[in-house]
């Protein structure tokens, strides 16, 4: 996938995000995953009955396929937390009737939350489908997951969302440090090229270009 580890685990300069004191951990990412889970379940309760066969920015996601996709990637992240195997937590959950859906996102973020509220997950290394990484890292890389596909699924809805800005720019510096605007040619790199914005644009627009959304 491309991540640069040099990058990864240099010291934040971030200035939005609280500085741990656990020591070998730069960021404590866990209340961003805590915001950034919360702005998407006001996204995925907003999806109306008549939108899970909707189109999304995510080509091979419908709506439905989507909202599988977070609610996949929020326990994924839980279970390795937890010390499971990565493969064992399917990166889309199915078989979620979708008025299920809002009530299995809340039992997955519930989950995950209990898991990392141990300080050890975050000193942890954990082996992610792409790479090895300290708990502080990995959980990092899955708030920016879970903020790009809110957006994601909050452009197929067609609803307005209120960003917290400290989630995003956590959520930026982490893809900027760790996938690199080059390589993006490599089919085994899941990433559009990098899409030019305003240096000035909004945080959500920088965030959704910098994975190779048009914002």
């Amino acid at each position: 996938m491309g991540w640069n580890m040099a990058n990864m685990t240099t010291q934040t300069t971030t200035t939005v995000s609280s500085t741990s004191e656990i020591p070998g951990v730069h960021v404590d990412p866990r209340p961003a995953f805590t915001t950034a889970a919360a702005v998407a379940r006001g996204v995925l309760a907003g999806v109306r009955p008549d939108q899970f066969d909707d189109p999304t920015p995510c080509a091979e996601f419908d709506v439905r396929a989507l909202v599988g996709h977070l609610v996949g990637a929020i326990h994924r992240i839980g279970h390795v937390g937890a010390g499971g195997h990565f493969a064992d937590a399917p990166a889309v959950t199915e078989g979620v009737v979708d008025a299920e859906l809002l009530a299995a996102f809340d039992a997955r973020v519930g989950a995950t939350q209990q898991v990392w509220s141990e300080d050890a997950v975050l000193t942890r290394l954990l082996t992610l489908p792409w790479a090895q990484l300290p708990g502080w890292i990995a959980l990092s890389i899955y708030v920016s997951e879970i903020s790009v596909h809110t957006w994601d699924l909050a452009v197929a809805t067609r609803q307005e969302v209120q960003w917290d800005d400290e989630v995003l720019h956590l959520s930026l510096e982490t893809m900027q440090r760790g996938l690199p605007a080059e390589g993006r040619d490599d089919p085994f790199v899941p990433f559009n090229p990098v899409v030019e914005v305003p240096a000035d644009a909004a945080v959500i627009d920088r965030l959704v270009a910098w994975n190779g959304r048009q914002p």
